[in-house]
C-alpha cells in the first residue's frame, strides 16, 4: 500500500508518494511524485493489458531460412506472425514506444531507477533498455529504422518514410526485413513484460525476490 505524505522542496508544496519496499532483503524507501506515481499506475495498467493480449499469440511460429548456392539468388524462406496480430500488438505497444507518452518505457525506467538503490535491480532495468532500443544507426534491426518502418506503414503512412523504407528494401528481401521487424517486436514485448514484473511488485506488494534475468524470453 502506497502511503501519501507531504513534503517541501525549496518554496513549492509537492505530494509525495512513499513506500518501503524489501528488494533482495534490503529495505528501502522509495518515493515519487504525484505525476511521477500517476505514469507509473498507468503504465501497470497498459502493460497489463499488453501481457494479457501477448499469451494469445504465438511467438514461437517466427522464424527465417536463408540459403544461397553459387550463381543463384539468395533465397529467404520465413514464418511471421500474422498481419492483424502485428496490427494489433503494434497499437498497444504504442504508448510504450512515444517519446511523447508518459508511459514511454525508457521514461518509466528513469523513473524506477532514480529510486531503486539496490544494483541487481538496477542492472535489470538497465538491461530492459538496452534490448528495448537497439541504438546502431541503420542497422536493420535497430530502433532506428524499426520506427521508420511504424511510421511508414502502421502508425502512420509517412511519405518520406515510406520512401527511405523502399530504399531499403532495394537491399534486402521484403520477407527477410518484416522477419527481423518482427524480431524487434519481441524484444520490445519482452522488456515491457519485465518492467510491469517491477511496477507490479511496487505498486502491490511488499517484496521483490531475486529478480528473473531478462534472457527470459517468449520465444
Amino acid at each position: 500500500m502506497l502511503i501519501l505524505r507531504f513534503g517541501w522542496r525549496g518554496w513549492n508544496e509537492l505530494m509525495l508518494f512513499q513506500k518501503d519496499l524489501i528488494i533482495n532483503n534490503e529495505t528501502y524507501t522509495l518515493e515519487w511524485s504525484e505525476k511521477e506515481i500517476n505514469s507509473i499506475i498507468k503504465f501497470e495498467r497498459l502493460a497489463s493489458e499488453f501481457k494479457t493480449l501477448t499469451r494469445d499469440i504465438d511467438f514461437s511460429k517466427i522464424a527465417c531460412k536463408i540459403s544461397a548456392t553459387i550463381k543463384q539468388p539468395i533465397e529467404v524462406k520465413s514464418e511471421l506472425l500474422d498481419n492483424n496480430n502485428i496490427s494489433i500488438l503494434l497499437h498497444k505497444m504504442r504508448p510504450f514506444i512515444l517519446q511523447k507518452e508518459s508511459t514511454f518505457l525508457p521514461k518509466v525506467c528513469k523513473i524506477l531507477s532514480r529510486e531503486i538503490k539496490d544494483e541487481h535491480s538496477r542492472k535489470f532495468i538497465k538491461q530492459a533498455i538496452k534490448v528495448y532500443i537497439t541504438e546502431q544507426n541503420k542497422t536493420i534491426n535497430s530502433d532506428e529504422v524499426f520506427k521508420l518502418w511504424i511510421n511508414s506503414s502502421e502508425y502512420h503512412y509517412d511519405e518520406e518514410k515510406i520512401f527511405e523504407i523502399d530504399r531499403l528494401l532495394e537491399f534486402i528481401p521484403q520477407n527477410l526485413f518484416i522477419y527481423l521487424m518482427h524480431e524487434v517486436i519481441i524484444r520490445k514485448t519482452n522488456s515491457i513484460i519485465k518492467i510491469l514484473e517491477i511496477v507490479d511488485a511496487i505498486l502491490n506488494h511488499r517484496k521483490i525476490g531475486v529478480v528473473i534475468p531478462l534472457s527470459s524470453t517468449l520465444k
